[in-house]
């Protein structure tokens, strides 16, 4: 909110901070961890305990930091955060962890199969922002968008 604020962003832009602030990141840890050969086992750990820990604090969080940047009768949508943190964070991770328990003789290739299939969910997420106009690639950049297609390429 600080920084938002410092650099004098719209209340868009500063709600958006916020929520990347808020959200859970250790989805993205477990895959360094994953290519970096890391303790993953420590990492999934970690990630469900803040993942667990995010469904109770995401929505207050937001609620609490949000009302800088939203109108006074906007109501924050608890449900659906919750809902989308659990759709999204825990099912897939849950799944992941299913499978390498009780099928342990396909997880390694199911485990490589879903880091492509879910790069290539997010390449379409990019493209399709990219593609809608909503995202002013030219006054952000391309670094990002290209070094998440080149990041997808080397998955293959």
């Amino acid at each position: 909110l600080l920084l938002a604020q410092t650099l004098s962003r719209p209340a868009g832009i500063s709600l958006g901070l916020m929520v990347l602030a808020v959200m859970p990141i250790g989805a993205m840890s477990n895959l360094f961890a994953h290519h970096g050969e890391g303790n993953l086992a420590l990492s999934i750990t970690a990630t469900l305990a803040s993942m667990l820990t995010c469904l109770l604090v995401t929505p207050l969080l937001l609620q609490w930091l949000g009302r800088a940047a939203l109108p006074a009768d906007f109501q924050m949508p608890t449900g659906e955060i919750v809902d989308g943190i659990v759709r999204f964070l825990l099912v897939p991770l849950a799944s992941g962890m299913l499978v390498r328990r009780w099928l342990p003789r396909i997880w390694v290739h199911f485990s490589k199969w879903m880091v492509r299939a879910s790069l290539c969910v997010l390449a379409i997420i990019v493209v399709g922002s990219l593609g809608s106009g909503r995202i002013d690639f030219l006054g952000y950049g391309l670094v990002t968008p290209v070094e998440l297609f080149r990041f997808l390429l080397q998955q293959f």
